[in-house]
């Protein structure tokens, strides 16, 4: 076999040829002993998980709001990233949002003041709420509550936002 020398030598020397020959060890624990090795992992694994479900829980019973949409624009405020749920939300078919400029989907009478909320920095982290007309893929207008968040991303010297809205009842 070539390298056999070197092997025996790394052998000799503790290494798992084994694992240097098949990526599996020398010496692997069968049964109750690998049960016993991976089970504090899992009961680890366990409680975290068991952790962050009780810190969602809290959180949604301290923060009761619900949205039904959600959108990333970026710095030309053209959408970016979006759910599935926001196109629904304003009636249109998968992927008909893909590179639409926002403030075209705000009614005609609401964009300026739109515009004015969007192009002011706010972006100290601080979300702001708005109340205005939204514009469906079928002309119709509907009454949103929504909140964005304007995020600098200082590596790329851009800025992004960060919408979340619902239906005003």
């Amino acid at each position: 076999m070539p390298g056999k020398k070197m092997l025996d030598k790394l052998e000799k020397d503790g290494a798992d040829i084994g694992w240097i020959l098949h990526g599996k060890p020398k010496h692997q624990p069968g049964g109750m002993g690998a049960s016993l090795m991976t089970s504090s992992y899992k009961v680890e694994m366990e409680q975290i998980m068991r952790r962050m479900r009780l810190l969602s829980q809290q959180m949604n019973e301290a923060l009761p709001v619900s949205f039904q949409a959600y959108a990333v624009l970026n710095s030309s405020l053209v959408f970016e990233e979006f759910t599935r749920s926001f196109e629904k939300f304003l009636g249109y078919e998968p992927g008909g949002l893909t590179g639409m400029h926002f403030p075209d989907l705000i009614h005609p009478d609401d964009r300026q003041t739109v515009r004015e909320y969007l192009a002011s920095d706010h972006a100290g982290g601080t979300p702001r709420d708005l109340v205005s007309r939204f514009v469906m893929a079928d002309g119709r207008s509907f009454v949103v509550e929504w909140s964005f968040y304007a995020n600098n991303l200082l590596e790329r010297g851009c800025r992004e936002y960060v919408i979340l809205a619902t239906r005003s009842n």
